[in-house]
């Protein structure tokens, strides 16, 4: 459904604040949110990802989306994303609960990336039985010449 494509698409340009490109000084909050468009862009053209969950309301607006990546033998969220106006309503327990039903006789190992500074995600997963298993860095190079 191309509204419900549009709609999806719309969501992750509008409302990332905490993810890394957002947080990083030298990225510009359009390009940072351009970013964010781009990769669930690449989803609906078959570049990226393999399975997108999401809630809809009246059948056409995402309420959120969760995007899956299959890497080895386990289930990656690469992109998790809930509407400003419909976040604290269990919108994203419900979309990771729903995955992992859905890629439960499948697989048994799920894996998702968030930022130190992220309370509200790090809170999410917690409560959706996810434990630290790692931190790392991500680092990001500027290519002077290309400013």
């Amino acid at each position: 459904n191309i509204k419900v494509k549009e709609s999806v698409i719309r969501l992750a340009k509008e409302n990332f604040i905490f993810d890394r490109f957002h947080n990083d000084p030298n990225i510009p909050d359009e390009i940072a949110s351009n970013i964010k468009q781009q990769w669930i862009k690449n989803y609906f053209i078959g570049e990226r990802g393999d399975k997108c969950f999401v809630i809809l309301e009246n059948e056409i607006l995402a309420k959120g989306f969760l995007l899956t990546v299959i890497r080895q033998n386990e289930v990656v969220i690469d992109l998790i994303a809930v509407d400003k106006k419909f976040r604290k309503k269990g919108i994203a327990t419900k979309l990771i609960e729903g995955m992992i039903s859905y890629y439960k006789n499948d697989y048994s190992t799920y894996t998702v990336g968030t930022q130190v500074l992220n309370v509200a995600s790090i809170n999410l997963y917690q409560k959706c039985n996810f434990n630290i298993t790692e931190y790392g860095l991500v680092w990001h190079y500027f290519n002077d010449e290309l400013k």
